[in-house]
């Protein structure tokens, strides 16, 4: 499957989720740097082409580094996850000229949250390459931006399945369904549109500082992964949260009213009772037939096993959705 996938996405691979400071955090820090490293990626490098007269082409990357290997990054551009760009990755954003705004943010189990933002003009025909780099001390994150796409050679493209395009050229097995209310059950007006899905950040109960990082990922990475198997439509999940975050003890079927939400996957990760392991748990709300549709739960250690975890949760989130739409 990747070779056939890469054999199909090379012409038109394009732009596709987050802390005591002693010896045994500099270890901790180690362990994590030798466990997050390596990179999913199944696509090589190549120069996009444009689509369009007024497209501009922007390219965000990471490179290997010692300092910032066991950190997590995500990107956003223009308030929308892109997704999680690690070490040795990069997302060729294909997005009209003018003026956009990136956010990048990084957490760790060694370090608290950090983001920056960048506002970039991009002219039509253009290209533009961003290096996301990480410092050691309070100058943790920044962008930078570079000249040489030559730097991206080595690197490999992480795909982007928000781009239309890159949909549309996959084969046919590998078509993404459409999350819709007829494929779960529900018929009435507009049954074959994709749903609206909110995926709101976890909620943190573990009564702790060092965890926040993982709310947002958590949200994220889910909808990764949820992304290259389904169609639907997500609305924009800083206003979404936004609004969530007004009634933190709303119950599911009351957030997907406030959202007018179709689907709403909510979460929480609280510690358990060792204190050195985490359980996360989350639910899918249908609002089309009042009902959860299924709940998936996992636990993991507090250390590089945590990255994975996330991981496994999203694609056991996919695996139930799978079980769930019905296929015409």
């Amino acid at each position: 499957m990747p070779n056939e996938r890469n054999a199909n996405q090379n012409k038109n691979n394009s732009h596709a989720y987050s802390t005591p400071h002693n010896l045994l955090m500099v270890w901790l820090c180690g362990v994590i740097l030798l466990g997050c490293n390596t990179t999913s990626s199944r696509i090589p490098f190549s120069k996009e082409e444009y689509r369009a007269k007024n497209e501009s082409l922007l390219y965000v990357f990471r490179e290997r580094a010692f300092v910032g290997g066991g950190v997590q990054t995500v990107f956003f551009l223009d308030g929308i996850s892109i997704g999680l760009l690690p070490q040795n990755g990069y997302y060729p954003v294909h997005t009209v000229a003018g003026k956009h705004r990136l956010r990048g943010c990084s957490a760790s189990l060694v370090a608290s949250e950090d983001c920056k933002d960048l506002e970039v003009e991009l002219t039509a025909h253009s290209d533009t390459a961003i290096q996301i780099v990480m410092y050691p001390g309070d100058r943790r994150f920044e962008f930078e931006r570079v000249n040489d796409l030559g730097r991206l050679t080595e690197l490999k493209n992480e795909g982007n399945y928000y781009d239309p395009l890159l949909r549309d050229n996959l084969v046919q097995k590998q078509k993404r369904k459409t999350l819709s209310a007829s494929s779960l059950g529900k018929s009435g007006s507009n049954e074959a549109a994709p749903l609206k899905i909110a995926i709101l950040n976890f909620s943190d109960g573990t009564n702790s500082t060092m965890y926040g990082w993982l709310s947002p990922s958590l949200a994220d990475a889910i909808d990764l992964s949820m992304r290259r198997d389904f169609e639907y439509r997500r609305p924009n999940p800083q206003a979404a949260q936004s609004v969530a975050d007004k009634s933190p003890h709303a119950a599911a079927k009351q957030l997907a009213g406030m959202l007018a939400a179709d689907l709403v996957i909510t979460g929480r990760y609280t510690l358990n009772s060792d204190k050195t392991t985490v359980h996360i748990e989350a639910q899918l709300y249908f609002a089309g037939t009042d009902s959860v549709l299924g709940s998936e739960e996992i636990d993991s250690a507090v250390d590089a096993q945590i990255f994975d975890a996330t991981k496994k949760l999203s694609e056991k989130i996919v695996h139930r959705l799978h079980q769930l739409v019905r296929v015409p």
